[in-house]
C-alpha cells in the first residue's frame, strides 16, 4: 500500500464487514464532492483487480472490475475536476472532486494505469507532495519547490540566519559594536556637558563649583573647547564605523547574491517557466538592496536607539527617579504597538514588492518585444497594460504612505505629551528648588535623544519590513528544492556510448494536461532520429527529456541502458550539444560565444568549428573578426549568422548526443545547403535526434519519429512511411504543394 491519503481505520473495518475487499489496497483517494456538485465526502479506492467509489457513510458504493479498463483519466473542467475511464462500450464517470484535488487524482489515474497496463508500482510513482501543503500550518504553498508558506516564516530564524553571513567578519564587527558603545557614551556626555556641567558649575558660583577635582566656574572657553572635542571625537568614531560598516554589509550582500544566483542556476526549467524575468532580477537586485540598506542604515539605528534608552534612561533615573519614570513610560508602549501591528506592515510591503515585480516585468516583456509591439501597432495596448499594473503599484504604495502618514504622527504627539510633563514637573522642581537648571536641561537633551530617534521608527519600521519580506524571498529561493538533481548514489558516466531508450514515457508540464503518451522507441548508438510533427505535437519535449531539463512524469529514459534520472548531471549534460530554433548569443565576443561550451578551447579549435559551420567567412568580413562584441541575444547579427554560430559553437563542444531543434530555420535556401554539409560532418558517429518542419532537412536521417498529439504514430525511414500514406504522407504531399505554390522545386 503506497497511498496518497490513508483510509481510516474505521472506515476499513466497516467495509470489510460489508465484504468488501479493500483491506489489501494499493492507493486511495478522498473526494469532496458528489456528482449534484455538492459537498459529500467518498473514498476512490484502487486494489490489484477493482476500482471503488465509496461514499464516506455508505449510502453509495460503486464497484468496477479493472479487466474492462482500457485506461483512466483525471480531467480538469472549468470549476471542478471528473476522475472517467474508458471502456470497449464508451466512458464512465467515477466520481467528481474539486479542482484543488487534481494533483492527487492524476496521481491515482496515473497509477491506475500502470496496473492497468500490468507495470509494477513503486513508491516514487506516487508525488508525496502532490498537494503542495505546508508541512507547519497546511495551507497550499504557492510552488512546489517551497517547504513552509509564507505566513509561517520564522522571523527570529531569518535573523539570525542574516546574521550568520557575518561570521567571517568577527572581528570588523566587534571594532563595530565597541564604535557604537562609544556613539552611545557620547550621546550621553555631550548633554550633560552642555547642560548640567555648563549651567551648573561654569556659569554657577554655588560653592560645589568643581567637578572631579576642577574649578570650572567662568571657564566658558574652556568647557566649550572640550565640546568641541567630544564632537570631533564622535564625528571620527561616526566615519570609522561607517566605513568598516559599508564594508562589512557590501561583502554580506555580496555574498547572499552570490548564493542566491548560484541557487538559481542549480534549479530546474519548471521553476524558470513559472517566473517572470523581472520578477527574478528584483529577487537579486532590489530585494538584497534592501537588505544591504538595512544593515547599513537600519540596524545600526535601532541598536544605537536601544542602547541610548538604555544607558540614559538608567542615568535619568539615578538623577531624578520621577522624572526618569515619567520618560520611560512611552518606549515599552512604543515597541509594542510595532510588535502587534509589523506584521500588517510586513503584509503591505509584500503586496509592495509583488506590484513592483509585476510592473517591472510588465516594462521588460513590452521592451523586449518592441519589434513586435511596433510591427502590429500595439503601443497604446502596452500604454493601457503597464498603466494598469503601475496604478496597482500606486495604489499599494499610497496605501503604505497613508497607514504610516496617521499612526507614527499620533506616536509623536504622544511623546510630545510626556514632553510637556516633564517640563511641567521638572519646572516645580526648580521653582521649589529640588532641581537645577543644568538637570534640567540634560533631562531635556537625553529626551530629545531618545525621543527623537523613537519619533523616526517609521523608517526603521519600513526598512525592517523591506528587509524581512526580501529576506524571506531571498531564502526562498536558496532553500527551493530543485526539481531535475542526482540522485544519492549518481552514475558517473565519462564516456557515454550513446544508445537511447525511450519506454512509455508519458509527460505534462501542468498537471492534468499530458504532452506526451505512453511514447517508446530504442536508439542505437551513432544513429540520427528525425522528429516531425505539426507544431506543439511533442517533438521538443522530447528533446527536453532526453536531456534531462524535464524528468518524465511516467516511464523510463535510458542512455547506454542506465536510466537517465540516474546518470550523473555533470556528465550527461557535458555529452549533449543543442542547437536550439531561438539561437541565443550571450554579450561578448564571437569568439567567446563559440567557445561558451568549451571555454579552454584554442583560438585554432574555435576557428575549426566556424569553419565547419560555414561561419568563418562572414565572421571575418566583421569589423573586429572574432574579437567583435555582439549585444543582448545577438544584436547585430542576422538570424542565418547567430544559427550558424550556434551550430559551431555545439560542434565545438563535441557531444556524444545532438539535439537539433530547427537548427536550419533561420536559413535561406543556398545557406541552407552549405550548413546540410557541415551537419552531416557533425552527425557522424553521434546519437542525433533533428526536429525540423521542412521535412527535405531529414532527408539522411536513419528514422522518422512522427508525432501526432504527443503520441507516436509512425516510426521509419523516409521510404517506408511514404510507402505507408498515413500522417508523414500526408505532411509530405502538403509541403511538396506549398513548395510548388512557392515556386520552388
Amino acid at each position: 500500500m503506497i497511498s496518497i491519503d490513508i483510509l481510516p481505520e474505521d472506515f476499513l473495518n466497516t467495509a470489510i464487514k460489508d465484504n468488501l475487499d479493500i483491506k489489501e489496497y494499493i492507493i486511495a483517494v478522498k473526494t469532496d464532492i458528489n456528482s449534484l456538485g455538492e459537498f459529500a465526502p467518498s473514498w476512490v479506492i484502487l486494489t490489484e483487480k477493482y476500482l471503488y467509489c465509496i461514499s464516506e457513510d455508505f449510502s453509495g458504493t460503486e464497484k468496477y472490475d479493472l479487466k474492462y479498463i482500457k485506461e483512466v483519466f483525471a480531467e480538469s473542467l472549468v470549476s471542478i475536476g471528473m476522475l472517467t475511464f474508458k471502456t470497449d462500450m464508451g466512458y464512465v464517470e467515477v466520481c467528481k472532486f474539486s479542482n484543488t484535488l487534481v494533483p492527487k487524482f492524476s496521481c491515482f489515474a496515473s497509477v491506475t494505469n500502470k496496473i492497468i497496463r500490468g507495470e509494477e508500482v513503486r513508491e516514487e510513482d506516487i508525488d508525496k507532495n502532490v498537494e503542495h501543503r505546508c508541512e507547519k500550518c497546511g495551507k497550499y504553498l504557492p510552488n512546489n519547490s517551497m517547504r513552509t508558506c509564507p505566513s509561517c516564516i520564522d522571523r527570529k530564524a531569518i535573523i539570525l540566519r542574516l546574521f550568520a553571513y557575518g561570521k567571517k567578519f568577527k572581528v570588523q564587527i566587534a571594532v563595530i559594536t565597541l564604535f557604537l558603545l562609544l556613539t552611545t557614551i557620547f550621546s550621553m556626555v555631550g548633554p550633560y556637558l552642555s547642560g548640567t556641567v555648563f549651567f551648573d558649575y561654569v556659569l554657577t558660583d554655588n560653592g560645589k563649583a568643581d567637578v572631579f577635582g576642577v574649578d570650572l566656574y567662568g571657564k566658558v572657553v574652556l568647557i566649550v573647547i572640550i565640546l568641541v572635542a567630544f564632537r570631533i571625537f564622535s564625528m571620527i568614531t561616526n566615519i570609522i564605523y561607517g566605513r568598516i560598516s559599508a564594508k562589512v554589509s557590501g561583502e554580506m550582500v555580496y555574498n547572499i547574491k552570490t548564493d542566491v544566483f548560484e541557487s538559481m542556476q542549480k534549479l530546474s526549467m519548471k521553476f524558470f517557466s513559472n517566473k517572470m524575468t523581472g520578477n527574478l532580477m528584483t529577487r537579486i537586485n532590489s530585494d538584497t538592496n534592501e537588505i544591504l540598506y538595512f544593515f547599513i542604515d537600519g540596524l545600526p539605528f535601532v541598536i544605537t536607539t536601544v542602547l541610548n534608552i538604555l544607558a540614559m534612561g538608567a542615568f535619568m533615573m539615578a538623577i531624578n527617579p520621577w522624572l526618569g519614570l515619567l520618560c520611560l513610560i512611552p518606549p515599552p508602549f512604543i515597541f509594542m504597538f510595532f510588535r502587534k501591528f509589523m506584521p500588517k506592515f510586513r503584509k503591505m510591503h509584500n503586496t509592495l514588492f509583488r506590484r513592483r515585480s509585476s510592473m517591472n516585468s510588465r516594462m521588460n516583456d513590452s521592451f523586449s518585444g518592441m519589434r513586435v509591439v511596433k510591427a502590429f501597432g500595439k503601443e497604446q495596448a502596452e500604454v493601457r497594460n503597464f498603466g494598469r499594473d503601475s496604478m496597482r503599484f500606486s495604489d499599494s504604495a499610497v496605501k503604505v504612505d497613508i497607514v504610516s502618514s496617521t499612526v507614527f504622527p499620533v506616536i509623536g504627539q504622544s511623546m510630545f505629551i510626556v514632553t510637556i510633563f516633564v517640563y511641567i514637573i521638572g519646572g516645580l522642581f526648580i521653582i521649589n528648588g529640588n532641581f537645577t537648571f543644568g538637570l534640567m536641561t540634560t533631562y531635556i537633551g537625553y529626551m530629545s535623544t531618545i525621543f527623537g530617534p523613537m519619533s523616526n521608527l517609521a523608517n526603521t519600521v519600513t526598512w525592517a519590513s523591506y528587509a524581512m519580506n526580501a529576506a524571506n524571498r531571498v531564502f526562498e529561493v536558496i532553500d527551493a528544492v530543485p526539481d531535475i538533481k542526482d540522485c544519492e548514489a549518481p552514475v558517473s558516466m565519462p564516456d557515454i556510448k550513446g544508445d537511447v531508450s525511450l519506454k512509455n514515457i508519458s509527460f505534462s508540464y501542468e498537471v492534468n494536461k499530458p504532452v506526451l503518451h505512453n511514447i517508446s522507441v530504442d536508439v542505437k548508438a551513432g544513429e540520427m532520429i528525425g522528429l516531425v510533427g505539426h507544431s506543439g505535437a511533442g517533438k521538443s519535449t522530447i528533446t527536453n527529456l532526453i536531456t534531462r531539463l524535464y524528468d518524465v512524469n511516467e516511464g523510463e529514459i535510458t542512455i547506454d541502458g542506465v536510466p537517465v534520472k540516474n546518470i550523473k548531471l555533470e556528465d550527461l549534460r557535458k555529452q549533449i550539444g543543442m542547437v536550439l530554433q531561438d539561437t541565443y548569443l550571450f554579450i561578448g565576443t564571437i569568439a567567446q560565444n563559440i567557445a561558451y561550451s568549451k571555454p579552454e578551447a584554442s583560438l585554432e579549435e574555435i576557428i575549426l568549428a566556424a569553419k565547419t559551420a560555414n561561419a568563418h567567412d562572414f565572421i571575418v568580413k566583421l569589423p573586429d573578426g572574432y574579437d567583435t562584441m555582439v549585444g543582448v541575444g545577438g544584436s547585430g547579427l542576422s538570424g542565418g549568422e547567430k544559427q550558424r554560430l550556434a551550430i559551431a559553437r555545439a560542434i565545438l563542444h563535441n557531444p556524444k548526443i545532438l539535439i537539433l531543434d530547427e537548427a536550419t530555420s533561420a536559413l535561406d535556401t543556398e545557406t541552407e545547403q552549405q550548413i546540410q554539409e557541415a551537419m552531416e560532418k557533425l552527425v557522424k558517429g553521434r546519437t542525433t535526434f533533428a526536429i525540423a518542419h521542412r521535412l527535405s532537412t531529414l532527408r539522411n536521417a536513419d528514422r522518422l519519429m512522427v508525432i501526432e498529439k504527443g503520441r507516436l504514430v509512425e516510426l521509419g525511414t523516409h521510404e517506408q512511411l511514404y510507402k505507408a500514406e498515413g500522417v508523414y504522407y500526408k505532411l509530405h504531399k502538403l509541403q511538396q504543394e506549398a513548395l510548388k505554390i512557392r515556386g520552388v522545386e
